[in-house]
């Protein structure tokens, strides 16, 4: 992973606000990111390239200096392919793994069953309601609503 990238990625998330806990990016976020990030980019080395080439296009000369992150913004605009690749990381690997709402009001989700034939392949897929009172606890998955298709 290009040095000047991550460099530039932790200077602006210091700058953002002096107060630690008012960063868009706490350390346990940017730790869990970066870790699965740096995993991806050594099964696939293609996109470290393309990565590493983006970098150098939007800063030749390395990397700015701290007077110049006003642009940081601008610049990290034309930074697409790792901006994406960021966002897939976290969409596959997401920091918060599991999220806990308390039901406002009486309602149903729909969900689905289904069974696996022979070799693998999903049949009889059919939606059924489940019933949620209010006040009950719903545990979101966040993978699994990230792999959902429909």
């Amino acid at each position: 992973m290009d040095a000047g990238l991550l460099r530039n990625l932790v200077e602006a998330n210091m700058t953002q606000a002096e107060d630690r806990h008012h960063r868009k990016l706490t350390d346990d976020i940017t730790a869990h990111s970066l870790s699965f990030a740096i995993s991806l980019f050594a099964l696939y080395p293609a996109s470290q390239q393309k990565i590493s080439e983006e970098t150098l296009n939007v800063w030749p000369n390395c990397c700015p200096t701290t007077a110049s992150l006003s642009s940081y913004k601008e610049d990290m605009l034309k930074l697409e392919y790792t901006l994406a690749t960021f966002l897939e990381g976290i969409r596959l690997f997401p920091p918060a793994p599991r999220l806990g709402k308390i039901a406002q009001a009486d309602t149903a989700l729909i969900a689905h069953s289904f069974t696996m034939s022979r070799i693998g392949e999903i049949d009889d897929v059919g939606p059924f309601a489940v019933p949620v009172r209010t006040g009950s606890i719903v545990i979101i998955g966040i993978p699994a609503l990230h792999m959902n298709h429909e």
